[in-house]
């Protein structure tokens, strides 16, 4: 009798398969659970290439010891719904962000990340996760705490830190790359205690990631001004322009995708009280590095130019020229306050 357990190298090695559509072109006999050729590109190139090599490489024996001694048909150590169309791009993020060691997303850069830690934490070796540790324990909370991580991080992994401190009897991280309902603040709200912490670091820049024509006229114009060597896409080409992202495809590419950004503060005051807000920026950098990144760290002018390009949106931003696109938060309960002045007030006391 076959097993049901699924095994996590299968896993990896059909999210990369997901992520790659020239793998899917190759191979789409996959889709209906027949991986042995799929099995045999790994054993034979997968394992060298960059973006292949840190995932699979440690799974090699067992990749050869699956290619030789089980039946080509898999698909009972395939999960349900991995191979299917309703997958969004998020499934495997390290891939999306890094596809073949090219960093193509603004917030892999080194340097970026410590700007972004700098604007919320005033340190840029204090990332967002230490610095809500760090709230969370000048909040007086300090033992038997429970912790959730809403929508998970396969990059930087949040919850190792927070296991580290010794503080929580229990830490759950769940995913919400499908999205969730407008009362996710309501249920926030309902799940904090009085000493409890919300801390979120998220985009709330326009809707469907539709840039303003602000945006995409200062982002063009440094366009123009960048060397060519520093412009190269990840298939070779050069970027000379930065478009809206288009509508329709965005959509069927991921449904849940930034619906709506530009509410999220607003929504989320209605329920928490907010003591600690930091604009984080990426409204100039996110567009302006999409697709390029990785090139702003293969040499000593490039992280020269990083450097003054990550000082021009502060100064933009820190001006009130431009909004921020991202922010950092930290909030408590508002229903906590409630009862206290319930209390203070006697309710039903007459």
């Amino acid at each position: 009798m076959k097993s049901n357990k699924i095994d996590y190298p299968v896993i990896k090695l059909l999210q990369i398969y997901k992520s790659r559509i020239d793998l899917q072109k190759a191979f789409p006999e996959v889709s209906k659970g027949n991986f042995k050729r799929l099995l045999e590109w790994v054993i034979t190139s997968g394992l060298t290439i960059d973006s292949s090599k840190e995932d699979l490489l440690r799974y090699k024996d067992y990749y050869s010891k699956l290619f030789n001694e089980v039946p080509n048909n898999l698909m009972f150590k395939i999960p349900r719904d991995l191979l299917r169309d309703k997958q969004t791009k998020w499934d495997n993020s390290k891939e999306q962000y890094i596809p073949s060691g090219f960093k193509i997303y603004w917030k892999t850069l080194n340097e970026i990340a410590h700007y972004q830690y700098e604007c919320a934490s005033g340190g840029p070796n204090v990332d967002f996760t230490l610095f809500s540790i760090k709230l969370l324990k000048k909040a007086g909370s300090h033992q038997n705490l429970k912790c959730c991580i809403i929508g998970c991080d396969e990059i930087g992994r949040p919850e190792i830190p927070f296991y580290k401190t010794g503080l929580f009897d229990e830490i759950v991280v769940m995913d919400i790359a499908k999205g969730f309902p407008e009362y996710f603040f309501l249920q926030v709200q309902s799940s904090l205690k009085s000493s409890g912490l919300f801390t979120m670091r998220e985009y709330v820049g326009p809707n469907r990631i539709q840039l303003t024509d602000e945006q995409l006229d200062l982002t063009n114009a440094l366009l123009k001004l960048l060397p060519k060597n520093y412009k190269i896409l990840h298939d070779g080409q050069i970027k000379d322009n930065q478009t809206r992202p288009n509508l329709e495809e965005l959509i069927k590419m991921d449904p849940s995708e930034s619906i709506r950004s530009e509410e999220v503060m607003d929504i989320m005051k209605n329920y928490l009280e907010i003591v600690l807000f930091r604009p984080t920026g990426g409204t100039l950098l996110h567009p302006l590095l999409n697709g390029i990144a990785g090139n702003f760290e293969k040499d000593e002018e490039g992280e020269r130019l990083l450097g003054a390009l990550i000082e021009l949106e502060r100064i933009l931003i820190k001006s009130n020229l431009l909004p921020s696109d991202y922010v950092f938060v930290a909030a408590k309960s508002k229903k906590a306050k409630l009862r206290s002045h319930n209390h203070k007030c006697g309710k039903g006391g007459g």
